[in-house]
């Protein structure tokens, strides 16, 4: 078979394949030499740019105009700040109270969203539900799932961010009747490792965990697993890797990806370049993908959720926020909802801006000239946010392996 190569584009996501023929013909300036129609599509999805300042400026033009004319909605219900364990990482652990989205509180959200989905010209929304554990209080989802059904957005689902132990047949009825996109569940490294942070009344959740796993995907439920595990201790997440392909009955389509514990705080791991252990990433994926798992998509789109206009994270306060790893935090929050109306009392995080020196970084479009949220905390204005060597990391080691695992789902799609 011959050789190819693969181009992935920052921008848009796109991958094309080339042979190593026409590759060479681009990398040495005779571009002119291809055949026309691959010239034609190589300059649709942007691979090719007769003027790079041009192509800056149209790079510059859809950044800004992103944020602003987004047609996918997201919001992020936290249900709950409550929560059936008391694993010792939690970032939430300083939040934990007896708050909740109340029936009078949820009806001022579900108000709120009426009126902006009525109001928007959205063509899909992506509604995370997330906790304290969200299954404790799912009474807001009923009614989210309401609204939106009676709404115009006819392309809507539901992710779940849960620790997996309240889920049974019951549970599962219920999300059956819901359009789950996606459910998360975190492993605590294998059974007796895993035990040991996360039990309840006396006894472990391992094989709680493994029982939802298994009823999640022989229903059709997209399954998300995250694997915890000590700083450095790559030894600690592959037993947990190996044990979990063991357990689980079912691993096609389930997606796995890693997150470190360093100092007793929890590394969030929302945005992939937060990860600082990215040396052991390639180990721990290039294995999880020989065990029939799947691997995430390393970078993102052009647009961060937390920087659109059309995404909001509202809490069981119903204090609003852009961004999830904001909840909790002091001046985080912009505003928030209160008889079905949003008020805004704090306009500092809905501005975004880049620094000079990363206009000409080639990873402008994933990275966003770092996290927004962090910037706009900092106590000055010499916040810098460069994760190049992560994203070098990231190009180099991890993209590679996602476009295999794509090329190789092709390939057996064709078979």
């Amino acid at each position: 078979m011959p050789q190819k190569v693969f181009l992935f584009s920052f921008v848009n996501q796109s991958i094309v394949s080339l042979s190593i023929d026409e590759y060479s013909k681009i990398v040495n300036d005779q571009f002119n030499d291809l055949p026309c129609q691959l010239q034609k599509e190589l300059t649709s999805y942007g691979f090719i740019v007769k003027n790079h300042l041009e192509d800056f400026y149209k790079l510059k033009y859809f950044y800004n105009k992103s944020a602003y004319a987004n047609k996918i909605g997201s919001l992020t219900l936290v249900t709950t700040m409550e929560c059936n364990l008391s694993c010792y990482y939690c970032i939430q652990n300083h939040m934990k109270k007896n708050s909740r989205l109340t029936e009078e509180r949820t009806k001022s959200v579900t108000m709120w969203l009426d009126r902006w989905l009525t109001n928007s010209k959205l063509e899909k929304m992506i509604v995370n539900v997330i906790g304290g554990e969200p299954f404790l209080n799912m009474s807001p989802v009923w009614e989210v799932n309401k609204v939106l059904k009676s709404s115009k957005v006819a392309d809507y689902g539901f992710n779940f961010i849960t620790n997996g132990t309240l889920i049974d047949e019951d549970i599962l009825c219920e999300l059956t009747e819901l359009p789950v996109t996606s459910v998360q569940l975190t492993f605590d490294g294998d059974r007796e490792s895993h035990n040991k942070v996360k039990h309840f009344e006396g006894q472990g959740t391992y094989d709680k965990l493994i029982h939802a796993a298994n009823l999640l995907v022989s229903n059709g439920i997209p399954l998300d697993i995250r694997i915890n595990y000590p700083k450095g201790n790559i030894d600690f997440a592959m037993k947990a890797l190996e044990q979990l392909a063991v357990t689980l009955k079912h691993k096609t389509g389930v997606n796995v990806y890693f997150a470190h514990i360093v100092d007793d705080n929890y590394l969030h791991m929302q945005c992939h370049a937060f990860n600082k252990e990215y040396d052991n990433l390639k180990i721990l994926f290039e294995r999880s993908l020989q065990l029939g798992f799947r691997m995430p998509n390393p970078v993102s789109s052009i647009v961060c959720l937390g920087e659109s206009d059309s995404s909001f994270v509202i809490d069981p306060d119903c204090k609003v926020y852009k961004c999830y790893n904001g909840v909790g935090v002091a001046n985080a929050d912009f505003g928030y909802i209160r008889n079905g109306q949003l008020f805004v009392d704090s306009y500092k995080q809905l501005t975004r801006d880049v620094s000079p020196r990363c206009l000409d970084c080639k990873y402008l479009p994933i990275c966003h000239g770092g996290c927004h949220l962090k910037k706009n905390l900092a106590v000055n204005d010499d916040y810098n946010a460069c994760q190049l060597a992560v994203y070098d990391y990231i190009e180099n080691d991890l993209l590679p392996l996602f476009v295999k695992q794509i090329i190789s789902q092709q390939s057996l799609f064709k078979g």
